[in-house]
């Protein structure tokens, strides 16, 4: 295991897999190194690329700096892709693909981004996070956290929530080059081995 410092002076804890061009992951919520689908996804990506696997703050073994703010963990991205050789592709889901694409806002150096099913509310659902501050503020951890994953992910459910097909149809429309691609059969909670051939296709596409 290695880390980086990211720009507050937290440290961000990773692992660096595989060999080949880089790919930072950026979990969703709950997920950390060692839970959820990333090390799965980073294992069946390792035969083609160096994959780094991180804990993203607050989780595993990283740092976890207070108060929390968007900002600083856009900065731990920043932080993994200068150490990865300043720039990398990235991939995110769920809530670490809103993360991913604010990195992709704020300048950082990807060479290509793909995301799957970010939790973007829409235009009407703004009382949503508003809800769910109060609960944080009210130091009512396990409720925003039921508050989320229900009413706001839609999780656990069968398939993927309208309101996530809404939030992946929107951002095809206002994103500059974009592509979609529709995975029959999965759910927010996507089948690595379904995910990553497509992945490895759009990584490595140009490479040809």
């Amino acid at each position: 295991m290695s880390d980086v410092i990211s720009q507050d002076g937290t440290r961000i804890a990773y692992e660096r897999l595989g060999s080949g061009p880089p790919v930072v992951l950026i979990d969703g919520a709950l997920c950390s190194r060692e839970f959820g689908p990333m090390p799965q996804i980073a294992s069946l990506l390792t035969p083609n690329f160096t994959v780094c696997l991180y804990d993203r703050r607050g989780r595993g073994a990283s740092g976890d700096t207070q108060p929390y703010a968007k900002a600083r963990e856009v900065e731990d991205v920043q932080a993994l892709i200068a150490a990865a050789g300043g720039s990398a592709f990235v991939f995110g889901t769920s809530s670490g693909a809103g993360l991913a694409l604010e990195a992709a806002a704020s300048g950082a150096n990807i060479a290509r981004l793909a995301v799957y099913e970010p939790p973007f509310i829409g235009a009407g659902q703004a009382n949503h996070e508003q809800r769910l501050k109060s609960f944080v503020a009210a130091g009512q951890r396990a409720a925003a956290l039921k508050y989320f994953m229900r009413d706001m992910v839609g999780a656990p459910a069968c398939k993927t929530p309208a309101r996530l097909r809404t939030a992946v149809e929107t951002l095809v429309k206002v994103l500059p080059n974009v592509r979609h691609r529709e995975l029959p059969g999965q759910t927010h909670n996507v089948s690595p081995a379904v995910l990553v051939p497509v992945l490895r296709e759009f990584f490595t596409e140009n490479a040809r």
